[in-house]
């Protein structure tokens, strides 16, 4: 998709973290995290670490990211994901802060294309390329 996303941690206003209006590499080490298996797996932020992954203290993973909110509002760790994943904008406890050096990731959407979708998924399929094709133009029309 022509959409990226930027990572951050999500956590608690009354955190460690408070105050802040970015995270670096050095904050993370130094969180109790929880992040995305995926992203690891894909070692997404090798490079940007400068230090290994297994150094950074994983309480646990996840696969949604709307669970690992309500862990975040339990207390039980840092929430490493996506800006615009998990819904964390209606918990008034919680925030969102940019990694810096900024990190972002293209947005992938996926599907089986040997699956005949009814009639619901294949509109929404079409509304998502519609919206795709629309965010492309708009790249190309506003790019120096």
């Amino acid at each position: 998709m022509n959409v990226e996303d930027r990572w951050g941690v999500i956590c608690r206003k009354d955190s460690v973290l408070a105050g802040r209006d970015k995270v670096g590499p050095m904050d993370l080490k130094n969180l109790q995290l929880l992040g995305s298996l995926q992203a690891f797996k894909r070692e997404e932020f090798t490079g940007w670490l400068g230090y290994t992954p297994e150094q950074l203290q994983l309480r646990g993973y996840f696969n949604l990211p709307s669970s690992a909110v309500l862990m975040v509002r339990e207390k039980l760790g840092t929430l490493l994901c996506l800006e615009h994943v998990g819904g964390y904008e209606s918990f008034d406890d919680l925030q969102f802060l940019p990694l810096d050096p900024p990190l972002t990731a293209k947005i992938t959407l996926a599907w089986s294309r040997d699956t005949n979708l009814n009639l619901v998924c294949q509109r929404f399929l079409q509304h998502i390329k519609d919206i795709n094709d629309e965010l492309a133009l708009k790249s190309e029309i506003t790019a120096p």
